[in-house]
């Protein structure tokens, strides 16, 4: 039986971060500075990372499957956050990015957030959580190479 672990990456490798920042901008800010923060301790650096501002949730899914398309990225991650009205909306996204993620050979992790249920420290806890599913499934898929 072979098991494969994630293993230190040699390199940073280019990451895409998108956030829809329409009416929830400051939420937006806490969660992609926590991102940052976390892949900067793992020495990214700013040429590594791009921060994509997406005009609403419904744009989340477009704008993943056209940078995966590009390949400049190995990992994308995904930060919706959604209110009351918008929970269908939420629903129907994150299987949309879960079935582009199976179409493509990038990291396409996708983090919801509703907005009535979350605070400060959670969207910090959330954010260092997705950047080490980030870091463990690139090490994973360049070890399938």
């Amino acid at each position: 039986m072979k098991i494969i672990h994630a293993q230190d990456i040699q390199s940073p490798f280019n990451l895409a971060i998108i956030i829809n920042r329409d009416d929830k901008a400051r939420y937006c800010e806490v969660f992609a500075h926590a991102l940052v923060e976390r892949f900067e301790e793992l020495e990214f650096t700013d040429e590594n990372i791009t921060i994509f501002n997406a005009a609403s949730i419904l744009d989340l899914p477009l704008l993943a499957a056209r940078l995966a398309k590009k390949a400049q990225y190995s990992a994308i991650l995904i930060g919706g956050f959604y209110g009351k009205s918008e929970q269908t909306e939420q629903q129907l996204i994150q299987q949309t990015c879960f079935n582009l993620a199976t179409q493509t050979d990038t990291a396409i992790l996708f983090k919801s957030f509703d907005l009535v249920h979350i605070n400060k420290s959670q969207l910090n806890h959330e954010a260092r959580v997705l950047a080490e599913r980030a870091y463990t499934t690139v090490s994973i898929l360049g070890q399938l190479d």
